[in-house]
């Protein structure tokens, strides 16, 4: 793999992890949030969706740098004659903890975008409901009950379903992205700052 693996003399993947590990537990923070507390979702929402973007995209900057990193430390040990098995062994877990990652935190976007948009059809109903004209009064002067938001608006149930359905899809993979981001920071660290006798 041909990449940049340098910035000003520094290797970017050091520099480029920070942001996952930053992004990422601010997206399932927001998310849950945003799950949990229906009312603060219009003022969230933006939010929730500008780090849907970002944070996936950190966590593939990360894996791309880190493959080149990784690629580079490979040739350098060959180029320099000596065995690269205790490297390897060393990197094992924070490639194969980064390898799920980059599959699992992208993976959360378009279900935040599918809920974001089924919120935004049940806000759009629930103004539309509220628009509407009040009942004009009856001849004994009792007005009729105005009509439910679920009354005026047929696909309520159905959006209704469905967004409990992503709900709980979006709180399976904000916990494995959680975790998976953890185990690969934290494996990345322990080869970084261990020795091989200690592994």
């Amino acid at each position: 793999m041909v990449a940049m693996t340098e910035f000003m003399g520094l290797p970017i993947h050091p520099l480029m992890i920070h942001l996952p590990v930053v992004l990422v537990p601010a997206l399932i923070l927001f998310v849950m949030l945003y799950l949990f507390i229906p009312p603060l979702r219009r003022r969230i929402g933006w939010l929730v969706m500008l780090l849907s973007f970002i944070a996936p995209a950190s966590v593939i900057g990360g894996w791309y740098t880190g493959h080149a990193f990784y690629d580079q430390h490979i040739e350098m040990i060959t180029a320099a004659g000596a065995d690269t098995s205790t490297f390897v062994n060393l990197m094992a877990d924070h490639l194969y903890y980064g390898d799920i990652a980059v599959w699992v935190v992208p993976a959360l976007s378009p279900l935040l975008w599918l809920f974001g948009a089924l919120e935004r059809g049940r806000r759009a109903a629930l103004d539309r409901a509220g628009d509407s004209a009040p009942p004009a009064p009856t001849g004994d002067g009792d007005a009729p009950p105005p009509p439910s938001p679920s009354s005026s608006d047929p696909a309520a149930k159905g959006r209704r379903l469905v967004m409990v359905i992503l709900g709980i899809l979006i709180l399976g993979g904000a916990g494995a992205a959680g975790w998976v981001t953890y185990q690969s920071g934290h494996s990345g660290a322990e080869a970084v700052w261990s020795t091989p006798e200690q592994q």
